[in-house]
């Protein structure tokens, strides 16, 4: 797995991270936490709309959470997925654009009771945090949230089968520590992030220019 990320300047907020080259979409920005970054990378499949955000969220559990990852002691649980919902709300208040989800199949039970729990937690966090006007984007998150997030949890076992949950949660960790080693010197520097599944070893370099 390959993955080329450009420094570029937040226009919101002036900063300078790091963007993967398969981002099209306005609901996402570049980013300069290692966790953001690693979460593109290995929790990501596509960026065109804040349904492929849930999506993540779905690996995301699958990655980190049956994984077991942990980073200075701290691990994600159903609070911490109830808290992205922010981020979800705000997403669809930027770039509109929201597909609606294909039939999908229960996962085991104990995934649906957190699913759940997320939506409920989740939903009544941001009816307390946003606008009255927001209500519309929070109530189509609620709506379509569990079937994304089973797509994404679904699509995570495929991309990385023959891996278990916590041998991708090992990479995730490594892959962390490595963009916390990576430094931007400049506007427009280029990175080539390496992902080998089956040495499962992560590499960043950066990637000069053949005119150079």
């Amino acid at each position: 797995m390959r993955f080329k990320l450009t420094a570029k300047k937040d226009y919101e907020t002036g900063e300078i991270g790091w963007q993967d080259s398969r981002i099209r979409s306005h609901a996402y920005g570049p980013l300069s936490g290692s966790l953001g970054l690693a979460h593109d990378c290995l929790e990501h499949t596509a960026f065109d709309s804040v349904a492929d955000e849930i999506e993540a969220h779905g690996a995301m559990y699958w990655i980190r959470y049956e994984g077991g990852y942990t980073k200075n002691g701290n691990n994600i649980d159903m609070q911490g997925f109830s808290r992205e919902w922010i981020s979800l709300v705000q997403g669809l208040v930027q770039e509109p654009f929201f597909p609606t989800p294909p039939k999908t199949r229960p996962l085991e039970d104990s995934i649906e009771e957190d699913i759940s729990t997320i939506i409920a937690n989740g939903r009544a966090l941001c009816l307390r945090e946003f606008h009255e006007d927001q209500r519309a984007e929070i109530e189509k998150v609620a709506n379509v949230f569990r079937a994304y997030f089973r797509r994404g949890y679904r699509k995570a076992t495929r991309r990385y089968k023959g891996l278990e949950a916590y041998n991708v949660a090992s990479l995730f960790s490594a892959l962390v520590d490595a963009f916390e080693r990576q430094w931007i010197e400049y506007e427009g520097q280029e990175i080539i992030v390496t992902v080998n599944l089956k040495t499962r070893r992560v590499v960043v370099e950066e990637n000069i220019p053949a005119e150079y």
